[in-house]
């Protein structure tokens, strides 16, 4: 987490000055202190829906793009 040590740098504190978000659900993002908020993404599912809309447009079943996916972990 490089932007951590940037904002030590800069002597900006964590959630004092600045929120951090982290993408991906990080095993290790709790042992920063304070401890950061992460997102869990459902990846697989994201990649079987997008390979399900691909096949679908070559087999011509399904011309429109979809607008918006929701996932559910």
């Amino acid at each position: 987490m490089r932007f951590c040590i940037f904002l030590k740098v800069q002597k900006l504190t964590i959630p004092s000055d600045v929120a951090v978000i982290g993408i991906d659900d990080v095993s290790y993002a709790d042992i920063y202190q304070p401890s950061l908020t992460t997102i869990a993404q459902p990846t697989e599912k994201m990649g079987l829906k997008v390979a399900e809309i691909i096949l679908n447009r070559l087999q011509n079943k399904e011309k429109k793009r979809p607008s918006a996916l929701s996932f559910r972990a």
